[in-house]
């Protein structure tokens, strides 16, 4: 079973809460020494890599349309994408959702015609999901200015891990400041 249908029975058991999908895992908030390295389509097709946002902190959010938390999630990081646009930081949501469809989907019925104010990408295949064992969705990843991960958090409930990622962001974009 591919790791997209593995997620989506898993979600169908878990409803809105976010959970587990079993295989190798990491505790949330660690910080394995991982340098995250990609290279997926966006929404139209043009192809991102890592090195685009070398220079920028970025929050690398694992996800999927059918993900209750990763819909809470969502939204949210539109706003901190605003909030600090002007300051070195990216947020970049890559979906694994199999069908790009249910992507596109998803984000004009969301975001409306124009999209969120950050990066999609699509992991039709989940090579990044599976590369980074992402056992939860969403998951999400604080990447500093070389792409190095210096944050890992799984699940999203709500307000309390906005500002837990948050912290994060801010010291990350202190340490490129200084």
């Amino acid at each position: 079973m591919n790791l997209t249908k593995k997620m989506m029975t898993v979600a169908i058991f878990c409803a809105a809460q976010s959970c587990a999908v079993s295989g190798p895992s990491t505790p949330s908030g660690s910080t394995p020494a991982i340098q995250v390295q990609f290279e997926l389509p966006d929404i139209s097709g043009k192809i991102l890599r890592t090195a685009d946002f070398r220079g920028k902190v970025v929050l690398l959010d694992i996800w999927a349309s059918w993900c209750g938390p990763c819909n809470e999630a969502l939204p949210l990081y539109a706003n901190l994408q605003k909030e600090l646009t002007d300051q070195n930081f990216q947020v970049i949501a890559v979906s694994v959702d199999e069908e790009k469809a249910a992507l596109v989907d998803y984000i004009t019925d969301n975001f409306g015609s124009k999209g969120p104010p950050f990066v999609i990408l699509h992991d039709q295949e989940g090579n990044l999901a599976r590369e980074l064992a992402v056992d939860t969705m969403p998951t999400t990843y604080i990447l500093d200015q070389n792409a190095k991960m210096i944050f890992l958090h799984r699940g999203f409930n709500g307000e309390a891990d906005l500002a837990k990622l948050r912290a994060k962001i801010q010291d990350a974009l202190s340490s490129i400041n200084q």
